[in-house]
């Protein structure tokens, strides 16, 4: 025998969330999966083109400092450059 809950019955159990949601639609589970991958992954290019554009701009900029004829270190654009890079590739695995 199949019994149906009403409403009151219902927000007996789950209070005012339930209430709160009672008239929203239901969206199937693979649908709301596949729309928030879709999201996260939109997200994802967006900031991974912005990566590669600071990546890019520093790039252009890197240069290596001689601080004497035995010491040499990157200026702030390269060492930019190179964290940006990995971050890059991190992202990408």
């Amino acid at each position: 025998m199949i019994m149906s809950k009403t409403k009151e019955e219902i927000l007996g159990e789950g209070g005012a969330a339930c209430e709160y949601n009672w008239e929203l639609p239901v969206v199937p589970y693979d649908d709301a999966i596949k729309a928030m991958t879709d999201y996260s992954s939109q997200q994802n290019a967006e900031l991974l083109q912005a990566l590669e554009e600071c990546e890019e701009y520093f790039n252009n900029r890197a240069d290596i400092i001689d601080q004497d004829e035995f010491h040499i270190r990157p200026n702030e654009e390269m060492t930019l450059s190179v964290k940006i890079r990995n971050a890059i590739n991190k992202a990408k695995q």
